[in-house]
């Protein structure tokens, strides 16, 4: 078999790979350290997106209950929009490495690497996993940023809610509908 630029190339790659293993090993401790923090970050999340959605339901519980009004719907209305926005950080999915096999894949997959055991050097490997794992944490992040927002809103929404209710169970009835005044 002969050697094309491309597999001198390569060569050359795995050669410099070789002298960084330390600085190789120290990003693919610190690509996995941040992958754990992502995920601790993604489980807050769902346990937040869980609060919401039962303080929602009570909120909305509660309004049941009180005399029709201005601001019962209103309390409703955002006590639904709370839940709503807590719904996409509940079915938030992981981020996926490019697998060629199948598609795509939820993790870094081991199954592709295996292909290449014979083939590749432990530096190359490493390598790999390291552009994996750096390409899943990157997703997440963005994914768990965009839905971050959903339940600042959500909880927002759920503040304003409970402020409509309180309102509402106060008598401040007269500012939502005035009083006509007789002369």
């Amino acid at each position: 078999m002969t050697d094309s630029p491309d597999q001198a190339e390569l060569d050359l790659q795995e050669a410099n790979l070789e002298k960084h293993a330390p600085e190789l090993a120290m990003l693919s401790a610190e690509a996995t350290r941040q992958m754990a923090e992502v995920g601790a970050r993604i489980d807050s999340a769902a346990s937040r997106a869980t609060i919401l959605i039962s303080s929602a339901a009570v909120a909305s519980g509660i309004q049941a209950t009180a005399s029709s009004s201005v601001f019962q719907i209103l309390a409703l209305i955002f006590s639904l929009g709370a839940a709503l926005l807590a719904i996409p950080v509940l079915l938030f999915r992981r981020g996926k490495a490019q697998d060629k096999r199948k598609g795509h894949a939820k993790e870094v997959s081991i199954e592709e690497r295996l292909d290449h055991l014979l083939t590749w050097s432990p530096r190359r490997l490493e390598w790999d996993l390291l552009t994996a794992k750096r390409e899943i944490t990157k997703q997440d992040r963005f994914a768990l940023d965009r839905r971050a927002s959903y339940l600042r809103w959500g909880f927002v929404s759920l503040a304003l809610a409970i402020v409509f209710t309180g309102l509402q169970l106060t008598g401040w009835l007269s500012l939502a509908m005035p009083m006509h005044h007789h002369h």
